[in-house]
């Protein structure tokens, strides 16, 4: 009765195996069948969990490579200015500086600006940008500017941005440092360390 009982424990345990390596059979084919076989058409499964490709495009930035003017007013302003230097700034050579005056404000119907020189630093070409109307938001209006340095040391570009809507009419000025040939000279760089509390 023991062999008998035993046997039958066996073909059971054998019968269990069986059943259980049938399924795991079953699982790997099914698994393997949404795997990306030819015929993707015949298996719904797939075709309902494939979503199309998001293409994100992000325009690019025109003034990325360029610097921020640097504003007195703490406010957030209708338009910003950005600048860059067509070359390394030296004593009696023209200097081209491209600007881009990029309207931040929608509110803005017409822009115009006018760009002036520090002691030193005189403009040749491009001291007025002329009047914009109907700015479209925050796209750059792009300008040159030419100015010649004196001789060695660091100046100041002001651009003075007039913003207009409905009747009210707003200047800001924004800094454009220049730091021409040395920059300072060393008895002038000595004379401002001497000065500072």
């Amino acid at each position: 009765m023991r062999n008998s009982l035993r046997m039958r424990s066996t073909a059971a345990l054998a019968a269990c195996a069986l059943a259980a390596c049938a399924l795991a059979a079953c699982a790997v084919a099914v698994s393997l069948a949404g795997c990306g076989s030819a015929d993707d058409a015949a298996n719904p499964v797939v075709l309902r969990h494939k979503a199309p490709a998001k293409h994100v495009t992000r325009e690019a930035d025109p003034t990325a490579n360029m610097s921020a003017a640097a504003s007195a007013t703490r406010s957030p302003t209708a338009v910003s200015v950005k600048f860059q230097l067509d070359s390394r700034p030296e004593p009696g050579q023209p200097l081209g500086i491209e600007l881009a005056l990029i309207p931040a404000d929608a509110t803005v119907l017409r822009v115009s600006a006018r760009v002036e020189g520090n002691d030193g630093l005189s403009i040749v070409s491009g001291g007025d940008i002329p009047l914009v109307d109907k700015p479209v938001l925050k796209t750059p209006i792009r300008h040159t500017v030419t100015v010649m340095p004196k001789a060695d040391g660091i100046y100041t570009l002001v651009v003075t941005v007039t913003a207009d809507n409905d009747g009210d009419s707003r200047k800001t000025a924004f800094s454009i440092p220049v730091i021409v040939g040395k920059g300072l000279a060393e008895g002038a760089s000595a004379e401002l360390t001497a000065k500072r509390p």
